[in-house]
């Protein structure tokens, strides 16, 4: 098992089980080592998705649903204004909740 330097999974996974299945199913997919299991995911995706890479996730919609690749509106093609860009949209989709 690889060590996770921010996180004590071993205490994540003892105190709330499901929370970590969860965390470790996004660190998976958004940075790899080992498979993953198409149930968990789709049971899991609206939990998950909008923690997940950009590029991971829009990857994952396709092979699962069939959904296809559409630009992000305001993002550009080289990413230089991402952090902006991710900002924006953060802040859009908690301000109603």
């Amino acid at each position: 098992m690889v060590l996770n330097w921010n996180t004590d999974e071993a205490k994540m996974k003892r105190d709330d089980p499901e929370a970590y299945r969860r965390w470790r199913l996004i660190q998976v997919i958004n940075y790899g080592g080992e498979k993953i299991s198409e149930k968990q995911v789709r049971r899991l995706w609206p939990e998950i998705k909008n923690q997940l890479d950009i590029d991971a996730r829009k990857a994952l919609e396709f092979l699962l649903w069939g959904k296809r690749w559409e630009k992000e509106p305001g993002l550009l093609p080289d990413r230089s204004n991402f952090l902006m860009w991710l900002q924006k949209k953060v802040m859009s989709e908690t301000a109603f909740t």
